[in-house]
């Protein structure tokens, strides 16, 4: 559906790609008489620094190198996920910028991170958000594909290589 948006209209804002993907989701989903509302973020970005952002998703987290700190930023521009209600308002999908600096770091990931339990227990503690927010600061000077690797060895540690929830992320740093 994203893609197929995308081609369409190559300049199509992130709020009015969730906003046409709701339809076509809640259409098909409703046809399927199956209700899997998604969360999703999206992104928009020219240069790799001024960022528009608009979804219904986790936080995510910035590195701001100047400040050597974590921002935390919660994604809330829709009621909810997409694929739950056909008939809402373009005006209920907002969007807002988001601006990066050299070196910074913009951290989105799914639940499956955050949620992930200790060696795969749910009666257990989870990996959390402070956790991770720890492991991007204490890795933030290194390369993104190390920072890459020791969240992934770090994860299959605290999991002990047991998941429910898939493990995505995306990793970008700002030049």
């Amino acid at each position: 559906i994203l893609t197929s948006l995308v081609h369409a209209n190559p300049a199509i804002s992130p709020n009015e790609l969730n906003f046409h993907a709701n339809i076509i989701l809640s259409k098909n989903l409703e046809r399927l008489s199956d209700q899997r509302p998604m969360t999703i973020v999206t992104l928009c970005t020219k240069n790799g620094r001024d960022f528009t952002i608009s979804g219904n998703h986790d936080n995510i987290f910035i590195y701001r190198a100047a400040a050597n700190e974590i921002e935390t930023k919660s994604i809330n521009h829709i009621p909810f996920g997409i694929g739950m209600i056909a008939d809402l308002e373009l005006s209920m999908f907002e969007q807002e910028t988001l601006q990066l600096k050299k070196d910074d770091i913009l951290f989105l990931a799914t639940d499956g991170i955050v949620e992930a339990p200790k060696n795969g227990d749910y009666k257990t503690e989870q990996f959390g958000e402070e956790r991770l927010k720890e492991l991007i600061l204490k890795n933030a000077k290194k390369p993104t594909e190390k920072i890459k690797t020791d969240l992934v060895a770090c994860i299959d540690k605290y999991t002990n290589h047991v998941f429910h929830d898939d493990v995505t992320f995306i990793i970008a740093r700002a030049c």
